[in-house]
């Protein structure tokens, strides 16, 4: 019964999954920090960098992952200009969060919104 909305901008190190219980309640926003995003053969793919937030529905934004993205770093998996542009996206996500500039939660409920409306149209995804 849940519904997850994945969002994927093209122009920002950020990939965004924002999920949804069965009654239709944003249980978190989970922000995966990426290189780049695109589409490949039809499906859509993310260079993770190991670094997350989660954004709960209070407000509250977790910072996770960060000892992936230094063992990553420490064994060059992660060149350091790419730890260097994750942490500066997770820095800016934050600031955008706690501000309230960042528009992608809220679009992901009118996501939700519109599939479900589509859904119940039997209109084709």
């Amino acid at each position: 019964g849940y519904v997850w909305v994945q969002q994927f901008p093209s122009d920002a190190h950020h990939a965004v999954t924002s999920m949804f219980d069965a009654t239709g309640q944003l249980v978190q926003t989970y922000i995966d920090i990426c290189l780049r995003t695109g589409v490949e053969d039809g499906r859509v793919y993310w260079e993770d960098l190991f670094l997350d937030l989660i954004v709960l529905p209070s407000g509250e934004v977790l910072l996770v992952d960060a000892d992936e993205l230094e063992a990553a770093q420490e064994q060059e998996t992660v060149s350091q200009a790419d730890y260097a542009l994750a942490w500066a996206e997770a820095k800016q996500l934050q600031n955008q969060l706690q501000d309230g500039s960042f528009p992608l939660v809220a679009h992901a409920e009118v996501m939700k919104r519109q599939l479900e409306q589509q859904l119940k149209q039997g209109t084709p995804r």
